[in-house]
């Protein structure tokens, strides 16, 4: 399947301020629809600000919700840059992110 830049172009408008929720939901159905079903996730966020530790049980809990899965399949860090400034102070975030789809169940 193609990436999520071919999926979602940025230079799309219709992408525009969209909800990730949303872009979340197509690729679980593409994913569906090709046979597979996702068992677990691993993700870190890197910002310094906003400070992340407070919300990582409810963002964990909103993505059991979306993935289907359990809410303890799901490894969520959240990290700061400590100064090495991989993530722009107050200007970006980045995440990295590892799921494994199995075979769907019939």
């Amino acid at each position: 399947m193609p990436d999520i830049g071919t999926l979602f172009p940025d230079t799309d408008p219709q992408y525009l301020n969209v909800c990730s929720i949303n872009l979340l939901q197509i690729v679980l159905q593409r994913i569906k629809r090709n046979g597979w079903q996702v068992a677990q996730m691993d993700s870190i966020i890197i910002t310094d600000l906003p400070r992340l530790a407070p919300f990582v049980a409810p963002i964990r809990k909103s993505l059991a919700a979306q993935l289907k899965i359990a809410s303890g399949l799901i490894g969520l860090k959240a990290k700061t840059t400590e100064g090495t400034e991989i993530a722009l102070k107050r200007k970006s975030i980045a995440a990295l992110s590892i799921v494994l789809l199995v075979p769907r169940k019939r």
